[in-house]
Order: C-alpha cells, then sequence, then structure tokens
C-alpha cells in the first residue's frame, strides 16, 4: 500500500506542480483546462526585459531581435549583427532565461536574407509538495528557434517576410515531450518622412517612421505528454508603431498590438518609450490580459555607446553600442511583482558595403569614368550617412586618409579635413563621376560615415583600396600636307594645310592645344604708327576631348607674301598637359613651298585682222592703143588686166549716164610704117563695135575721120623708139562736156589681209622653276593650244609676250575662223615639284579693222610734159583737203615719177619738176580758195620729191611685196607712171605683218 500510494502520492505531485505553474498564466482558467494546458503556457510568452517593459506589444516594432518571438518578420529590420540575452524572475523558484543571435547576410543568388538563432529556457527548481514522504520534482521547458527573414524594397517602404522554425520540449519529473513549432509573419516599414511642423512645436521631433506587422505563431503538431494531446497556443498577432524623433534629441515610439491565443480571447496592448540622445530610455506598457502577474509593466534602459567615451571602454569594439534594459511587472497579492534583465549587444555604424565597378585592377577604357559601389545602410533608425571617396594616383596617400578612419580616434569628425587628393569628396549618392581622365594607375577607397562620426570603409573580400588602370592617350601627328591651291591668283592665298592628329593610345586625350607655326614668317611686323606685334600661330586651338582611335583633321587657309619654300612646326599638347606613354613624339616640321603668283593679261578686245588699205584714185587713160599695123583691141582693154579694163569702165559709165556721148578718132603712125588711114578709122570702128557689144546705145558713139600722126624723129634707145611708136597707134576717145563723169579717175583699194598675233603678256613669278607651260584658247569647237615650254622653262620670274598666231590651220588667203569671236583663254604651268597650276579663264574678243594706210592721187601728165589732162583733178584734190583738215594725224606730199621712155636722168629731173610745179601750184590755189587754211596746210605739207622712172605705179605691200599696176612695157601701162602722186598718209606707226614678227 505504502508503494501504490507512493506512486499516487508522486502523481498527484505531478498535477499539482502542473497546475501551479498553470495557475501563473492562466488564471481563470478551468482545473481541466490548467492540466491540459499547464505546460505549453511558457509558449504564451516571450522573453526580453524590452518587450515587457512595453507590455509585449512587439509585434510591429522595428529593430529588436527579441521581436522573431512575436513576429519572424521582424528580423529582417534588424541590424547586420546582434545577440540579446536576458533572465526573467517571475515568481519564486521559477525562472526565464533567453539567447537570440541574428546576423544578415548576402549573396549574388538570394540577395539579401537575414538568420537568427534563438534559444529559451523556463526552468522551476526541485520541489516536494509531500512534506517529505516522496522524492522531490523538477520542471523546465526547452526551446530552440531558427529563424530565416528576407526585406523588400518599394517605393512605398520596405515589406519583411520571415519564418520560424522551433523545436519544443516539456520536462516534468521523469515524464518528457516535445515537438516542431512554426512560425510565420509580415512586417512593413515606411519611409522615413519629415515633420517640419511637428519639429516647430516640440523641437526633435524632426521624423516620423510607421511600422506595422502581422503574424502567425507556434503552429504545429499538439504536444503529446503521455497519452494525452495538448494543442499548441496558436497565436495570431497584429502590430502597429509609430516612432518620432530625431538622432542626437528626443525620440517617442508608440506601440500597439492585438493578439488572438487559440480557443482564447482576444488581447490589446499598449507601449509607450521615450529616449533622449540614445542614452537612457523609459518605456511603460499595459496588457489588457487576465494572468496571476499584473497588466502593467514599466522597464527602462542604459545605451553604452561608443561614442560616449567614458562607457566606451567597457566596449568589445568600435562602431558598437551595448543596451542594457530593465523591466518590472505589476505585484499581486500572491507574488511580488516580478523583475527581468537583459543586456543586448549590436552594431551602430554604418553597414557593410562593396565596390561594383570598376572591379580591382580593371582597365578602364570608357570615359567618363564612373566609379560605383553598393549603399550602406545605417541601422539607427533616424541616422544618416555621408559617402568620403577617395582617389589618388599613390595608394599611400589614399591609405593614410583610411589610417585616420581606423580606430585611434573613435569618433572622427564629421566635418574632417581632407588630404590633398586627385578626388577626396563626401557626398549622399553611391557613384563618383570622375570625368574624363588622364591615363595611368589609380587607387581609391570609399568611407561611409553616420552622424555620430561611426565609420565603415568598403570592403571588398578583406580590401579596403581597390586599383584600375587608365591606359595613357598617345598623340600623333599623323599627317601634315599642303592642298595647294591651284588657280594662279595676284593675291597671297596658297592653299590650304590639313594637319592630322590621331589619339593612338588606349585612352582619351582631354584638355590640350594643338599649334601650327610658320617659322619662315618673320617674327614680328612693324605697322604704320611704330608699333609691333609678334604674328599669331597659323593654328593654335585647344581640343577638350579626343577619344581613343579618333583622329581629327584641322585645315586652314594659308596666306603669305613671302615667296619661297617655308618650314611648318606642327606641336601636339603644347603645355604637355596629358601623360602619354610617349613624350617626345608631338612635334614634327614639314616644307612646302608656295605657288605661282601672277596673271596673264590681254586686251579686252584684240585686233587680230588687219583689212590694210592704200586708196588709189587712178586716171582714166581714154586711149586705146593697137599692134602694127592692126585695129584689133587687145583683150587689156577687155578682158584682162591689173585694173578693170578700160573699155570696161567706160561702157559702165555710158549706160549709166545715157544722155552723154563720145568721140572716137583713130590714129596711124608713119613711124611704124602705117600710111593708110583707113586703118585708122578701122581702129576707131573696131572700138566702136567693143562697145556696142558691151551694151552702149550707137548713138552715144561718134567716129571722127582718122588721122595719121605726123613723122617724128627717131629715139637713139631702139626700146625707146618701140615704146614711142607703140604709143601713136591708137584710137583717142574725147566727150564735148561732162569730162569729170566720163573721165573720173578709177578708184582701186589695195586691200591687203594681215593677220596679227594676239600677244599676250605673262607676269608670273614662282618659288621654284617652271618646267612646261600651255595656253589654252577655246570657244565652243574651236580649240588651239600653244606650248610654252620655251618661255617658261627653267625661269622662276616670267616677264613677256606669248604670241598666239590664230591661223594656225588656216589656209592663205581664208579669213581666221577666230576672228568675230569672243573666246576664252587660260594658262597652265607646271612647276619642278610636279604641281600643276590654272589661271582663272578669262575673255577676250577678236576684231578685225579697216585701216587706210594710204590715201593716193595719181594724175597722168602728157609726155614730158608737167600740166595733168583734166582741171578737175583738183576739185577731187581738195576734198582730200577737208579730211586732212579733220584728222591732225594726216600730212601729204607731192611725188613726181616718169615712165621708162628716155634717160633715166632726164626723167628723175623732169619728175622732180613735175613734184616741185605741182607743189607750188596747189599753194597758190590754197591761198586763194582757202587762205585761213594755208598755213596749217603748209606745215603738214611735205617737200615734194621725184623718183624718176624708179617706181612705176604699183603698191608696196606691208609685207615687201610690190604689186605692179603701170608696166613700163605696155603703152598704158607707161601712161600711168607719167604721173603726179598726191599722198596722204598717217603718222600712226605702221602695221607689222605676222609673217614678219
Amino acid at each position: 500500500m505504502e508503494e501504490n500510494g507512493g506512486s499516487a502520492m508522486n502523481y498527484s505531485r505531478f498535477i499539482l506542480t502542473l497546475a501551479l505553474i498553470g495557475s501563473v498564466f492562466t488564471a481563470g482558467c478551468s482545473a481541466t483546462q490548467a492540466q491540459t494546458r499547464a505546460g505549453l503556457a511558457f509558449l504564451k510568452t516571450n522573453p526580453g526585459a524590452r518587450q515587457q517593459g512595453f507590455g509585449s506589444s512587439l509585434t510591429g516594432v522595428l529593430d529588436e531581435i527579441h521581436g522573431l518571438y512575436a513576429n519572424p518578420a521582424a528580423l529582417g529590420f534588424t541590424r547586420e549583427w546582434s545577440w540579446a540575452a536576458s533572465y526573467s524572475k517571475w515568481m519564486p523558484d521559477v525562472y526565464n532565461t533567453s539567447f537570440a543571435l541574428g546576423h544578415k547576410n548576402k549573396s549574388r543568388l538570394f540577395g539579401t536574407n537575414y538568420i537568427g538563432f534563438s534559444a529559451s529556457y523556463l526552468g522551476v527548481p526541485e520541489f516536494d509538495s509531500s512534506e517529505g514522504a516522496a522524492e522531490g520534482v523538477s520542471a523546465n521547458d526547452v526551446l530552440f528557434g531558427t529563424t530565416l527573414a528576407h526585406p523588400f524594397h518599394f517605393k512605398f517602404g520596405q515589406v519583411s517576410l520571415g519564418t520560424n522554425i522551433k523545436y519544443y520540449r516539456n520536462t516534468l519529473a521523469a515524464f518528457q515531450a516535445s515537438t516542431w513549432i512554426l512560425d510565420t509573419g509580415l512586417m512593413w516599414r515606411s519611409k522615413r518622412f519629415n515633420t517640419p511642423g511637428l519639429a516647430e512645436k516640440i523641437p526633435g521631433l524632426e521624423n516620423v517612421i510607421f511600422s506595422a506587422g502581422f503574424s502567425m505563431t507556434q503552429l504545429g503538431a499538439p504536444l503529446k505528454h503521455d497519452i494525452n494531446n495538448t494543442p499548441l497556443p496558436k497565436t495570431s498577432r497584429v502590430g502597429a508603431a509609430m516612432h518620432v524623433g530625431s538622432h542626437d534629441g528626443l525620440q517617442l515610439h508608440f506601440l500597439t498590438d492585438y493578439k488572438k491565443i487559440l480557443d482564447e480571447d482576444g488581447q490589446i496592448s499598449f507601449g509607450t518609450e521615450i529616449s533622449w540622445a540614445q542614452l537612457i530610455t523609459l518605456r511603460g506598457g499595459y496588457k489588457m490580459e487576465k494572468n496571476a502577474l499584473g497588466n502593467l509593466a514599466m522597464g527602462m534602459s542604459l545605451n553604452l555607446k561608443d561614442s560616449y567615451k567614458s562607457l566606451a571602454q567597457m566596449l568589445p569594439g568600435r562602431n558598437n553600442n551595448m543596451r542594457v534594459d530593465l523591466a518590472r511587472g505589476e505585484s499581486n497579492t500572491f507574488f511580488d511583482s516580478p523583475y527581468q534583465g537583459g543586456i543586448n549587444h549590436f552594431p551602430v555604424g554604418p553597414e557593410k558595403f562593396k565596390s561594383i565597378s570598376p572591379r580591382n585592377n580593371a582597365v578602364v577604357l570608357d570615359s567618363p569614368v564612373a566609379i560605383n559601389w553598393t549603399e550602406s545602410h545605417d541601422p539607427d533608425l533616424y541616422d544618416d550617412i555621408i559617402y568620403h571617396f577617395l582617389m589618388d594616383r599613390d595608394s599611400l596617400a589614399v591609405a593614410r586618409v583610411l589610417a585616420s578612419y581606423d580606430g585611434n580616434d573613435v569618433a572622427m569628425p564629421y566635418n574632417f579635413k581632407p588630404h590633398m587628393l586627385d578626388a577626396n569628396e563626401k557626398q549622399t549618392g553611391t557613384t563618383y563621376n570622375c570625368g574624363n581622365m588622364e591615363g595611368g594607375v589609380y587607387y581609391w577607397s570609399v568611407v561611409a560615415i553616420d552622424k555620430d562620426g561611426h565609420s565603415r570603409i568598403i570592403n571588398d573580400q578583406g580590401r579596403n583600396i581597390s586599383r584600375f588602370d587608365i591606359p595613357a592617350p598617345e598623340l600623333q601627328i599623323t599627317k601634315i600636307d599642303f592642298d595647294y591651291f591651284k588657280w594662279i591668283t595676284e593675291d597671297d592665298y596658297q592653299g590650304k594645310i590639313n594637319v592630322t592628329i590621331a589619339n593612338t593610345g588606349q585612352y582619351v586625350a582631354k584638355d590640350f592645344h594643338i599649334r601650327l607655326d610658320d617659322l619662315t614668317a618673320p617674327q614680328y611686323t612693324s605697322k604704320d604708327d611704330g608699333t609691333t606685334f609678334y604674328m599669331e600661330a597659323l593654328l593654335n586651338k585647344r581640343i577638350d576631348l579626343l577619344e581613343p582611335g579618333e583622329t581629327r583633321t584641322f585645315s586652314l587657309d594659308w596666306f603669305t607674301e613671302i615667296a619661297g619654300r617655308h618650314e611648318f612646326s606642327i606641336k601636339v599638347d603644347v603645355d604637355n598637359t596629358v601623360k602619354e606613354s610617349i613624350e617626345n613624339n608631338n612635334e614634327i616640321r614639314a616644307s612646302f613651298h608656295t605657288i605661282p603668283k601672277g596673271a596673264i593679261t590681254v586686251d579686252d578686245t584684240v585686233t587680230a585682222h588687219i583689212l590694210s588699205k592704200i586708196n588709189y584714185d587712178l586716171p582714166f587713160i581714154a586711149e586705146v592703143y593697137f599692134n602694127k599695123n592692126s585695129s584689133k583691141v587687145t583683150k587689156e582693154y577687155i578682158h584682162e588686166w591689173v585694173l578693170d579694163p578700160p573699155l570696161v569702165t567706160l561702157s559702165e559709165r555710158l549706160q549709166k549716164y545715157p544722155e552723154l556721148s563720145v568721140f572716137l578718132q583713130g590714129f596711124i603712125d608713119p613711124n611704124s610704117g602705117e600710111e593708110n588711114l583707113s586703118l585708122a578709122n578701122a581702129r576707131a570702128n573696131a572700138v566702136r563695135d567693143t562697145l556696142l557689144q558691151m551694151g552702149v546705145n550707137f548713138r552715144q558713139l561718134h567716129l571722127l575721120p582718122g588721122k595719121a600722126h605726123s613723122k617724128r624723129s627717131v629715139p637713139a634707145d631702139p626700146l625707146d623708139a618701140k615704146w614711142v611708136f607703140q604709143e601713136r597707134r591708137n584710137v583717142v576717145i574725147t566727150a564735148n562736156h561732162m569730162e569729170n563723169i566720163l573721165f573720173t579717175p578709177v578708184s582701186y583699194n589695195d586691200v591687203e589681209k594681215l593677220p596679227l598675233a594676239v600677244k599676250f603678256f605673262v607676269d608670273m613669278k614662282s618659288a621654284v622653276p617652271f618646267q612646261d607651260a600651255a595656253l589654252y584658247i577655246h570657244q565652243e569647237d574651236l580649240r588651239d593650244e600653244i606650248e610654252g615650254a620655251s618661255l617658261f622653262g627653267g625661269k622662276k620670274e616670267i616677264h613677256s609676250l606669248l604670241s598666239w598666231n590664230h591661223m594656225n590651220g588656216t589656209k592663205s588667203g581664208e579669213k581666221s575662223p577666230w576672228i568675230g569671236k569672243t573666246v576664252n583663254y587660260s594658262v597652265s604651268v607646271d612647276d619642278s615639284l610636279g604641281r600643276r597650276f590654272y589661271t582663272q579663264d578669262q575673255k577676250f574678243h577678236l576684231a578685225d579693222e579697216a585701216h587706210l594706210r594710204e590715201q593716193r592721187f595719181s594724175w597722168p601728165l602728157k609726155f614730158a610734159g608737167t600740166e595733168p589732162f583734166y582741171d578737175f583733178y583738183w576739185i577731187r584734190l581738195f576734198k582730200q583737203i577737208n579730211r586732212m583738215l579733220r584728222d591732225n594725224t594726216m600730212r601729204m606730199r607731192f611725188i613726181g615719177h616718169a615712165c621708162a621712155v628716155g634717160p633715166e636722168n632726164v626723167n628723175l629731173a623732169l619728175s622732180k619738176k613735175r613734184a616741185r610745179v605741182f607743189r607750188e601750184r596747189f599753194l597758190r590755189k590754197v591761198n586763194s580758195q582757202h587762205p585761213e587754211s594755208y598755213n596749217e596746210i603748209l606745215q603738214r605739207l611735205d617737200e615734194a620729191v621725184g623718183f624718176g622712172e624708179e617706181h612705176p605705179l604699183g603698191v608696196v605691200r606691208t609685207t615687201g611685196d610690190f604689186f605692179l599696176i603701170g608696166d613700163n612695157n605696155s603703152p598704158i601701162g607707161r601712161k600711168l607712171n607719167r604721173r603726179i602722186e598726191i599722198s596722204f598718209y598717217s603718222l600712226e606707226k605702221p602695221l607689222t605683218p605676222l609673217e614678219n614678227e
């Protein structure tokens, strides 16, 4: 019985102990319920002094490691790492201890995740309710948990999802039971908002953050204890929080929770915290919950931050905080107020971050260079981060700055004065734009700094300083050439100088100058006022940017008045501002020669063809001469003669004036053996018949009886005798009136066609000798070219005439096809450098011109006489005198001539006498008829001259050729040679024929 009784007693003690523990948490529950659920009351409470201090309103709280018990998603808003331990004394001999650890992990595959581990222990010391009748027993609850949370970032804030897997074991004496439990939760955190209105009323309340959460905990299979299944206290929770404050001032937190445990009524709790300067916190909370421990709780915290140097000695490291939490619950009739304590250790500095680009030891080809790193977060709700970006070509310079952040000075001044580095900037963004950088090796690092001066140096697998290479640019002058101006002008323009530069390196070159100087030009030039100025460079240009592989060509006009060879200096990166891989190839020199200058000119209108005229007034010889014993009219009177045949001329005049008539009287010459007068009449009839055949009316022709010349002495010279007797075998033609019409002189115009060379004046100068040249003339289908090598070849200066014979390809006597046309002309020249140049097409007109070279009056004279046949000749002469008076270049002279009959000396004397007599008689007529013009005429009248028989009647051409009219072998020719010539000529320069060029 004792055994049985003992066993029963032990079982009773077990039931009693469970009822006792259950009564602590489930006041108001039935005894049956207490027995069923006493072992699981431990799961209804959450460990941690802080959460107990504000009434367990934990579902929506931020930045609390113990929050994972109420809402596993809360782990997603904790820090890089944190741990916390707590101890709670609920009632005599019943205690609770807990430990929680959280850590932030980042991976490329899963992103940012938080993992936490937790352990909680509820212990009941050994007790004996049998008063020694049985052995004592003890009880405990153990809870192990693993939590995983993942935050998501949205425009409206952040959302965290979390889950918690727990292992729960309940022990009572020798009895144990365990189960697996699942928690899940969702939590939202807003962005931080400014509250300027609130801050004005309550200083320090500058920002506000809202948060809210929802969770379902204690999900799992019932706890099987012996043969009884104890359901888990499945709990749904909803909570919200508002955080208001500033980093260095006042902070207020307001929290509320609603939780619903399976088979129990829902419960609401409230909590609030007030903190100052992150040093001390007071909190309070109230739970509308029925339990034996009371509903009101209060607590406080003390922060041992590293920014307080007196307390920092207690901390194991920089950038950390240790918070001590205390809480005390409400006492009641049965128990003293429970107390709780805890310690939290967590970082307060910026979180870890790393570089994005460029990668360490990367070769950066992009420009501009942008350096990027991931964002660092400061876990303090109201804190901000700035980034201190450091970059230099000296890694030690960067390291020196980082050393100042590395620990000796715990609180780095916010306004830290930087070293002199290539880049040393503080900014809020995570990208630093370096712009276009020079080539070289660069070292960089970033330090994240919060408002308390906590710092975190960028870390890439243990490396704080990253390195990247920017390949150096390589500037080269790849080409310089002279695009000479092909047109020959008279200005200073020479053409274009083209300079090509290239960046053959692998990185951009920026902010440099290119300069081109003419080293041949004078360094200064005097102005009219005596001042001087240095000549500017032909090209001096700033280049902002030249990309790798880019080429750029600069083309500039070259003007110079200095002919010859010019040496040019081309420099790139004149000021040596670009660091290149090769520095000694930035200058080259080149030489170019100036181009020919000058012109080829010709008059706008060129007389290229002269119709050189000599107008003759030749006497009409009113006699027809016959051969011995013949009455046949010879052909020279009818068909062929050097001039118009005399009878043809007489026929035309008679037909033109039908009212006129002539008398025909034939003669025979006894010295020629002619004695029959019928021959004389036959000769007159022959002339009449000839005129009738030519269309003259017979009524205009009257025959006079024939006569015989008296016999005369025979000249000693047989030739003279022959010629004298010829002139005695004749028909004499006379008229009784109107002799001035019938026997007026015959006009003969000797027109000489004189092509003239076109003279081009070449005035050109070259820096190098000319080698070849050509003159081109063209007009529509007409083309001609003149080689100018003989004029240009080997010379540097040409000041000469270049002639063009426009008769090329034209037969003698034909008119040049160029005459009367406006044509184009140009010159091409080649110099010894192989360059070819041209003049622009210019125009000129080829004209022909009728030029009266001389006006002559030839008056026939009687044999051995000095008087003219007819007095009306004087009338015609004075008409020409009036022309002479109107042309002040014209002069006149009297020239005497004789035929070849008789001695030369006699003829010469006779010709001079004839000229002198006529000149004197002319002056007397002028004095009597035109006394007002006498002196002027006298001044322009040459002395009379005589040439005897030396100059028979004819025309002397400008070529030197002589066209004979008065042939001494012909009686009519000798008649013309016995003459006085009155010559009117001009003082103008005689024209030169082409053949004499």
